[in-house]
């Protein structure tokens, strides 16, 4: 695992909650946020930091169907079993849900349930599309992860953080940004949140030769990009590395968790030159 985790950029108010998920092994936990918030990570920080650390972790997919992963999952003593998008799992498969997570809540043995959603599951359940009696089940660990341009006052400590991570990583001094990097950096409202600016980060100080970080170093971002494939693609060859660092190169698992059929993904780590 890498050095820092995103969960070092956690707001305060959510640390109690954090350490209290790690603590007790059967509660259900809810991680809510915009993609690019850190919902994964969190959420595999939680499992690998309390008592069932030893056990496996499965992620479970919408393709498969959730009876099955269950059952994988329940066959490993201490596993949790991670649910990407719990807003999205069918009304059938939340009942299912429910009743393994009283189960488990009860003392039973059974994975450990830890989902994420980027959805307002209240006001999906007030419109009928989510059971309010599985929402009711995660009401003790519900740990909300905000957008990025909420977060004005925190901005520069993130960024800090984020840069110092990476100059470790690249075995580099950490460099310091001058004052038109910084307004370009507060001007944009990052809808990819964390992991578009450490994306931008990282190839900015990939190019940056010496100890003071400008403009001319960032790659193409914010409302006044001229070249949207180029940028496109250098996220994308990133966050595909991050991914095969956090998976430790398993095809499998990168596969689940980006969503990709595996000959999609192979055409694209081809494309970017990781294989």
């Amino acid at each position: 695992m890498p050095a820092m985790e995103w969960v070092d950029l956690i707001p305060e108010s959510q640390k109690e909650r954090l350490a209290a998920a790690a603590r007790d092994p059967r509660q259900s936990v809810l991680i809510s946020g915009a993609p690019g918030t850190g919902k994964g990570q969190i959420a595999r920080w939680i499992h690998l930091n309390g008592p069932r650390a030893k056990g496996s972790m499965l992620i479970a997919h919408h393709r498969k169907a959730l009876a099955e992963q269950l059952r994988e999952a329940n066959a490993s003593n201490d596993s949790a079993l991670i649910l990407q998008e719990l807003g999205e799992w069918p009304l059938g498969d939340q009942r299912m849900l429910i009743e393994h997570i009283q189960t488990v809540h009860s003392g039973k043995p059974g994975a450990r349930i830890i989902a994420t959603t980027d959805q307002n599951l209240d006001k999906r359940a007030q419109g009928g599309l989510f059971k309010p009696e599985l929402l009711a089940l995660f009401t003790k660990l519900r740990i909300e992860m905000p957008s990025l341009a909420s977060r004005t006052s925190e901005f520069e400590t993130i960024t800090h953080t984020l840069l110092s991570e990476l100059a470790r990583e690249l075995k580099r001094p950490i460099p310091t940004l001058d004052e038109a990097a910084w307004k370009k950096l507060k001007g944009y409202d990052w809808p990819g949140n964390l992991r578009e600016l450490r994306n931008v980060l990282k190839v900015a100080l990939g190019t940056c030769p010496g100890p003071l970080l400008g403009v001319k170093e960032f790659p193409e971002f914010g409302y006044d990009r001229t070249d949207f494939h180029a940028t496109r693609d250098a996220f994308e060859k990133t966050y595909l590395e991050e991914m095969m660092r956090a998976f430790a190169g398993s095809r499998e698992q990168l596969a689940t968790a980006t969503g990709l059929t595996p000959s999609a993904l192979d055409a694209k780590l081809k494309k970017h030159g990781l294989v």
